[in-house]
């Protein structure tokens, strides 16, 4: 089976090129250029060269890897001569154009299947994360199940410590598994939490606090199930829980993490006002924050103040930003609840772009956040894939634009996510406004019946 090259693809569209643009800056016909795009045909080293100058990009980031890796083309050429029908000279279907194509068909279907159509590498990775996923949710799905085991029983299956250590190990393995994709995992499981903390922080004792921060953590998490839920009122009330509860844990990093999550509410319920006041808040315990929840702070007040057209507090809160955000997020200790990352940064940065007019910019921002963000069926691949057919959009790159909401509304659906569907659609709408006799745009509609 023939599979099209999605890297090629995505690596053109990033450059905002059609197929014929591509063509001319690498020296192809554009009839080759769509064949290496399909699947059906792949570029000799010479031609992989000139590819590879015209993108900037290496073999492998455009989907060739094996045509210049030694190990795979001594593969490729030891299966080629024990195929008695295969030539022996020529592992790579020959470069033609036009009616030649046609005559190379028959030469070219003996040829041994190019790795890339099922990467060995690339399937591996597929069951690892898979793999993984399913370990973490048996991981934080049996202390759910143990919580709930005596419910109604006056006495515990666990005692308080063992309980707050299996929180503290498996709250943060959620957030995990929610950023890999575990959505419907999490929320199965994340009330049972929720619940056995909340009882153990009713009354003052020498665990109130441990337990207090594990909640608002957990309460934090919940207004992110609920927001892609669109469910805004329950987004809302776990945002003000988070930050009730980081109160009592006398945590400044809890309660600033918590006003971002209202914050992240009101913006999807597009009130940048209210917005602005959650973010006010946050501010003012910055200086008793992290310099990761510091320079998240100041990126969100760089975007409002984007929404709300001040130019001079943008740019002011995006240098104070790129001042303090560390170089590496992910060493934070308030990492492991918020997954605020350097993928933030920039897509934060291209959504203040955005509001200003300026999807140039915008557009180099996205980018930037592609290099960063896992390929696969994530929620951080979703919101990027979104932001790019915004960005496309606004561009007036139609190809562009389909390209994207094609990719988002399904990997939508997988992961349950309400709150980007109604954005893609949001986006088609304008698509239909400008292109509506389009049949690529009419096509669009199938997606979101």
């Amino acid at each position: 089976m023939t599979v099209p090259n999605e890297k090629l693809q995505r690596a053109r569209l990033e450059k905002r090129w059609s197929v014929t643009a591509a063509s001319r800056q690498v020296g192809v016909s554009t009839n080759t250029f769509s064949r290496w795009e399909q699947g059906l045909q792949i570029p000799q080293l010479a031609t992989l060269t000139q590819l590879m100058e015209a993108f900037e990009m290496s073999a492998e980031e455009l989907g060739f890897g094996f045509v210049i890796s030694p190990q795979t083309r001594t593969r490729r050429v030891s299966e080629s001569l024990s195929d008695a029908d295969a030539p022996a000279t020529s592992v790579a279907m020959p470069e033609v154009d036009g009616e030649q194509y046609a005559a190379s068909v028959s030469y070219s279907m003996r040829l041994p299947k190019p790795p890339y159509v099922q990467p060995a590498a690339s399937a591996r990775a597929e069951e690892e994360q898979l793999s993984r996923r399913q370990v973490i949710a048996a991981l934080i799905g049996t202390p759910a199940a143990v919580f709930c085991a005596r419910q109604g029983d006056t006495l515990s299956l666990l005692r308080v410590e063992e309980i707050l250590t299996l929180c503290a190990s498996h709250i943060p393995l959620c957030w995990q598994l929610y950023f890999e994709g575990g959505q419907a995992e999490v929320e199965r499981v994340l009330p049972d939490y929720i619940t056995q903390l909340s009882t153990l922080t009713r009354h003052p004792s020498s665990y109130q606090q441990r337990a207090a921060s594990l909640l608002s953590q957990a309460h934090q998490l919940s207004s992110l199930l609920a927001t892609q839920r669109q469910d805004y009122g329950a987004a809302s009330l776990s945002a003000r829980q988070a930050l009730f509860y980081g109160e009592l844990a006398g945590d400044p990093n809890l309660q600033l993490a918590s006003y971002i999550r209202r914050a992240l509410v009101c913006l999807y319920m597009k009130r940048p006002r209210q917005r602005l006041q959650a973010y006010q808040g946050a501010l003012q315990l910055a200086a008793q924050s992290s310099p990761l929840l510091q320079g998240r702070t100041y990126l969100g007040l760089a975007e409002v103040s984007s929404k709300l057209g001040d130019e001079h507090e943008t740019w002011h809160f995006l240098d104070l930003a790129q001042q303090v955000f560390p170089e590496h997020p992910e060493d934070d200790p308030n990492f492991a609840y918020t997954h605020f990352s350097l993928t933030s940064l920039a897509n934060l940065e291209g959504m203040m772009h955005l509001n200003l007019e300026q999807p140039e910019r915008a557009w180099q921002a996205f980018s930037r956040a592609e290099r960063m963000v896992p390929l696969g069926t994530v929620p951080t691949r979703l919101e990027l894939t979104v932001r790019q057919a915004a960005t496309s959009c606004a561009l007036g790159e139609l190809e562009q634009t389909c390209y994207y909401l094609r990719a988002a509304v399904p990997m939508a659906r997988e992961l349950g996510s309400h709150l980007r569907v109604d954005e893609s659609y949001e986006i088609y709408e304008r698509l239909l406004d400008t292109w509506g006799d389009e049949p690529g745009v009419r096509e669009l509609d199938e997606l979101f019946r």
